[in-house]
């Protein structure tokens, strides 16, 4: 599974073990690493499956901090609702 590649460095976690900010300095990496075009095919295509494990993890912790937002909103220490996040969308501008 793609989602068990461990860390090349440091301290060898796999992918499913890392924090959002973890998984996001990896995937930076693959990203350089991939961009800087002297990675032969196979290891290439390696490095693309792991970013694309790293994408996953960190998408996973969004939704986890979507879900604890969504659950509680607070208004200095009070609960005031208990309401879904609602992502803000930038606006559309008119064509006349």
């Amino acid at each position: 599974m793609v989602d068990n590649y461990r860390e090349s460095g440091g301290s060898g976690k796999s992918v499913q073990e890392m924090t959002f900010e973890e998984a996001m300095v990896a995937l930076e990496e693959v990203v350089a690493q991939l961009e800087s075009g002297t990675v032969m095919l196979d290891d290439a295509v390696g490095a693309y499956e792991r970013g694309v494990a790293l994408v996953n993890r960190c998408r996973g912790h969004l939704a986890q901090a979507k879900e604890r937002i969504d659950k509680v909103r607070l208004q200095g220490d009070k609960v005031v609702a208990i309401e879904p996040f609602e992502e803000e969308r930038p606006k559309e501008s008119s064509r006349d």
